[in-house]
């Protein structure tokens, strides 16, 4: 069954799927592409080699993550004119046909 697109104040749909069980019942569910994989190293069904290989890769993304163009210091001014502009095309996309 798919999600219909739709926002409700404020949050996509996808969203609230993901709030709403947690403000009925206090549980979190969060679909995940790798919950098998998570599910095998709660179970134990992983060996440690397996383990260290898989954190050996994460810990490769990481640092390559490290390496980006964006800049080391946030230009606040950049940044608050960005969000204006977000809210204002927002504003207008809201009161627009």
């Amino acid at each position: 069954m798919s999600t219909p697109n739709i926002t409700v104040v404020g949050l996509d749909a996808a969203t609230f799927d993901v709030i709403d069980p947690l403000l009925e019942a206090g549980e979190l569910r969060v679909r995940r592409s790798d919950a098998a994989e998570l599910n095998d190293i709660r179970d134990g069904a992983l060996t440690f080699e397996e383990l260290q290989a898989m954190a050996g890769a994460l810990q490769r993304r990481v640092e390559a993550v490290k390496t980006t163009a964006l800049p080391a210091q946030v230009d606040p001014v950049f940044v608050e004119q960005m969000l204006l502009e977000l809210v204002r095309s927002t504003a207008r996309a809201s009161i627009e046909p």
